[in-house]
């Protein structure tokens, strides 16, 4: 039965890979969020854009235009920090990809290692039982030839 010695290295490395998909997953799923984010700062901003356009056509308080302008620069502050925290998260993403491409790696080698390691137990284990074969075959012959 063929024994890897660095099994309890594998496992290390196969255990730090799944983790690493896990933190992946969640900052991928926390990038969709923020982009949904995005997307409804987008919609509130031209939706207040169309409704000032709107009330624009007919006359308007000078308090209700500061209100509506007031609420369209919040807005544009909010659409601002919105794609800054987009950024971030993205390169947070492409951090966390690389590292798990990274541990891939270093899995993928102790994975070639285990294999090539089981592959040369077995030409040995063949190889030894084509010698026993072949002792047993030379000793019946030894046999027939002495009666």
């Amino acid at each position: 039965m063929y024994h890897f010695g660095l099994e309890p290295l594998l496992k290390q490395r196969q255990f730090t890979e799944d983790l690493l998909q896990r933190e992946l997953a969640i900052c991928l799923q926390l990038l969709a969020e923020e982009k949904e984010k995005l997307s409804t700062y987008r919609q509130l901003h031209q939706k207040c854009q169309q409704r000032i356009d709107r009330r624009l056509q007919t006359p308007i308080a000078a308090a209700d235009l500061t209100l509506f302008c007031d609420y369209l620069k919040s807005l544009a502050v909010n659409l601002t920090e919105q794609k800054q925290k987009i950024s971030e998260v993205e390169k947070d993403v492409d951090q966390k990809r690389d590292d798990l491409v990274a541990a891939m790696k270093r899995r993928k080698i102790l994975d070639k290692l285990k294999e090539k390691g089981r592959l040369a137990y077995k030409r040995d284990r063949s190889k030894r039982e084509q010698i026993s074969l072949n002792d047993i075959a030379i000793q019946g012959y030894g046999r027939k030839e002495r009666l």
